[in-house]
């Protein structure tokens, strides 16, 4: 069952705090309020597809340091950094370091939706990235560490006689490690793994 979606406010002085609530409570999501960072991270559930809308002082924080600072903290939801006065250089400084978007105030409800929405959006196909990768690395764990081995050496290209001969083994034997190999990790050909890898982990690292 997919679980629905939360807007996190943080923001350490209250009238700030109160300020983008009364805003982001007029979009269609729930939203939770912090007051820091230990706060925030207390009531983040990196299972729920969430966005993160904090409040910023230019001066204090430049940005970054609070998408780092989160990021840190294990709050992998889409960032909205939120100023009085953004400067475009800071904005794309921000956004290239990781933060979601960028908005100045004072802030519309339908600009804040729309940004939401496409964070919030962003946030669920992440969770199901997750959860296809968790799915992958669980049949990966129940291939020998021989399998696992050669595993690697097929989704590299190599074929069955060049891993034969590098690991001094006939062709027969490889063929049968293969064979096993593939059943347990559900699939049909090299190229139909590869793929499920990427498409599920982003690259062949967690082999």
């Amino acid at each position: 069952m997919a679980l629905d979606p939360m807007i996190h406010v943080m923001a350490e002085q209250p009238i700030d705090r109160t300020a983008l609530l009364k805003m982001a409570r007029q979009t269609s999501y729930p939203v939770t309020e912090s007051s820091d960072i230990d706060a925030l991270v207390g009531v983040y559930d990196f299972k729920t597809p969430s966005c993160v809308i904090v409040y910023a002082v230019v001066e204090e924080y430049h940005f970054v340091e609070i998408h780092r600072m989160l990021a840190d903290r294990d709050v992998i939801a889409p960032v909205i950094i939120v100023a009085e006065a953004v400067e475009v250089p800071a904005a794309v400084r921000a956004v290239k370091e990781g933060a979601f978007d960028v908005m100045a105030l004072p802030l519309s409800v339908q600009p804040l939706q729309s940004v939401l929405d496409y964070a919030i959006q962003t946030d669920r196909l992440r969770i199901k990235s997750r959860k296809a990768c968790d799915a992958m690395l669980a049949l990966l764990i129940t291939l020998t560490p021989r399998e696992r081995q050669i595993l690697r050496m097929v989704l590299d290209g190599k074929t069955t006689s060049q891993i034969a001969y590098e690991l001094v083994r006939s062709e027969k034997t490889i063929k049968l490690h293969r064979a096993h190999l593939m059943k347990k990790m559900k699939a049909d050909s090299a190229m139909q793994l590869t793929q499920r890898f990427l498409t599920a982990c982003g690259n062949l690292d967690c082999i």
